[in-house]
């Protein structure tokens, strides 16, 4: 049977047994950033059974943080709105230059996105036109 632990970076991975007291064993970990298992190098090799558990572990992380940015990005309207008023009302000039600064990272962020789609659907018109 397989255990997951969290820690800062990843879910540390441990192979257990039924037996009260036995050791568990440390055979890899899930990174959090990429959703990636990496074997520990020493480790057994996992069974086709313990690496099917490790991928659906991988997916419900996958799908959670999914579900993280999608409440994150419904909420920023409201949270963009509270923070426009803490700005006006209350913020110090340390808080301001930090709202600023996110503010404009963010609307550097998106213009390039924004470029990078509208390149794309040029040159996707371009090949249908040359088609």
């Amino acid at each position: 049977m397989l255990v997951y632990l969290d820690s800062a970076t990843s879910l540390r991975v441990y192979r257990t047994t039924e037996i009260p007291g036995a050791p568990r064993t440390f055979i890899g970990r899930i990174q959090k950033t990429s959703f990636e298992y990496v074997q520990e190098k020493e480790g057994e090799p996992t069974s086709e059974e313990e690496e099917r558990d490790i991928q659906q572990v991988v997916q419900v992380y996958k799908d959670a943080h999914q579900s993280r940015l999608r409440l994150e990005a419904s909420s920023f309207p409201e949270i963009a709105r509270r923070v426009a008023e803490f700005y006006a009302s209350s913020a110090s000039d340390v808080e301001k230059r930090l709202i600023v600064s996110a503010l404009q990272q963010m609307s550097r962020a998106i213009r390039k996105v924004d470029q990078v789609t509208e390149a794309n659907q040029q040159s996707a018109l371009g090949a249908v036109r040359a088609s």
